[in-house]
């Protein structure tokens, strides 16, 4: 079974191929004659309509969307009205005169949080190894794995997502306070899923808020991302990489790490390198998957992840 994460990933690379031709730097979503309209959900605690709408209906307009309609609603209902049913608990969304081969790049838009953090790595794998004791046997001949190194433990699942989710579940039962366990998906499309657990600090040190600006660099084989830090940024950073050299860092976005690269010496300038995707991407696509990225963790993340509740084409007809 194909990891969901790394299909939908492709799957929005092809997208923003269609229309490279005719894409400039700005607008990050190309204009045309194709309109659609979403209802979101999300399944997080982190999850509150009116608080997303308005900093989802920004980002989309920050993107080249044009008068975005974006507004929190209750579902919709048959019948009679109960208790609770006029609550505003998803998003609906409505973009007009985008390009048609935009769709996927303006939903994974609308659906991603962007939420960066950079986190030390413990450097004592104990959770895992609890996490592990803990599982059942059917999840034990789910997940095969080997240490590969004192940090980190390799995993092999058919399922990326699932892999994640118990995780989740077992180690919220036994992790040590201020510990949490963050996985990193295969680097290569196509390769056997190895994934990468890391035992992070919970809480991080660098977030968003810490971004004063971040553009995608081009020439590169993977996306790459510039990110200059705010002046409170660059000092934290500076202590951060003086304090962990030798060590390991997780860059995580969304729950998932990016890379958790080993820290050569103490950086104190105020600009950081970040990598995404797999190597030896066309040049063309990792520029574009670049600057999808940049553009996403240089503004306030959403709360949480939403959820694809229901679509409809520029036409009004249903198309899921």
């Amino acid at each position: 079974m194909r990891n969901p994460t790394v299909v939908r990933l492709a799957r929005l690379a092809l997208a923003l191929v269609l229309f490279a031709a005719g894409c400039s730097e700005e607008p990050l979503v190309p204009r045309g004659d194709a309109s659609w309209s979403w209802r979101l959900g999300g399944a997080s605690p982190d999850f509150h309509a009116p608080t997303v709408a308005p900093i989802l209906k920004e980002r989309l307009r920050k993107a080249g969307i044009k008068e975005p309609k974006v507004h929190a609603a209750p579902p919709p209902t048959r019948g009679a009205k109960t208790p609770g049913s006029f609550v505003a608990s998803e998003v609906r969304v409505e973009v007009r005169g985008v390009a048609e081969g935009a769709k996927e790049l303006v939903l994974h838009l609308a659906t991603t949080s962007g939420r960066l953090g950079i986190h030390r790595v413990d450097e004592s794998s104990r959770l895992l190894d609890e996490v592990f004791q803990a599982l059942d046997e059917s999840e034990r001949r789910q997940i095969e794995r080997h240490r590969s190194e004192r940090l980190s433990t390799t995993l092999s699942s058919p399922n990326g997502e699932l892999l994640k989710a118990i995780l989740a579940r077992v180690a919220s039962e036994r992790a040590a306070s201020g510990r949490s366990i963050a996985v990193q998906p295969p680097n290569e499309l196509g390769q056997k899923p190895q994934f990468t657990a890391f035992v992070v600090h919970t809480e991080p040190d660098l977030t968003n808020a810490h971004i004063q600006s971040a553009k995608g660099l081009k020439g590169h084989d993977r996306p790459t991302v510039e990110i200059t830090l705010t002046p409170a940024g660059r000092d934290i950073n500076s202590a951060l990489t003086r304090e962990s050299v030798g060590k390991r860092l997780a860059i995580v976005i969304d729950d998932t790490v990016i890379s958790a690269p080993i820290v050569p010496e103490p950086i104190a300038k105020g600009t950081l390198r970040v990598l995404f995707g797999q190597g030896g991407t066309p040049e063309d696509d990792a520029d574009l998957m670049a600057s999808l990225w940049a553009f996403l963790i240089g503004l306030e993340p959403l709360p949480a992840e939403l959820t694809l509740l229901a679509e409809r084409s520029s036409h009004g007809d249903p198309t899921r």
